[in-house]
């Protein structure tokens, strides 16, 4: 068919396929398929690039979205949690030798110590301190 929609979604199919297609080549392409003038052609033309450039509008946000998705993945596979907090600190704690950079480490008898007071702020062990304080007042904080 031969009308405006018809014709605008074959220019934005065009734009579609060939990302680069100048207004020139754009009309001499336009004019061979549907023998129309300028004018109608400018009509047209303007039509579809403003829904191709909705349509590259919703690409981008998605890239976006999609973009942020891998970036917060990335920045939760890095971040220590709780457990493997605690594994690691109980492994320095019961003196496992470890392999860093191809370099063997045992942890020392100071460095498990710390690795078990770690764990016990961790789990709770040791109860709260609990101190009394007493205040002697003199005066009265309120004279009559």
């Amino acid at each position: 068919m031969n009308n405006p929609k018809s014709r605008q979604q074959w220019i934005y199919d065009l734009l579609i396929s060939e990302p680069t297609l100048s207004y020139v080549n754009g009309l001499a392409k336009y004019r061979q398929k549907w023998a129309k003038s300028k004018t109608t052609f400018d009509k047209d033309w303007k039509q579809a690039q403003a829904r191709l450039k909705e349509y590259q509008k919703t690409i981008n946000d998605e890239k976006l979205k999609e973009s942020i998705k891998q970036e917060k993945q990335a920045v939760k596979r890095n971040i220590l949690n709780k457990h493997d907090a605690m594994e690691i600190l109980t492994t320095i704690a019961k003196g496992t030798a470890s392999k860093v950079d191809d370099k063997i480490i045992i942890p020392t008898a100071s460095e498990r110590t710390k690795a078990i007071a770690e764990l016990s702020k961790f789990n709770g062990w040791y109860e709260p301190v609990k101190t009394e304080t007493s205040i002697k007042v003199e005066q009265p904080l309120f004279p009559d």
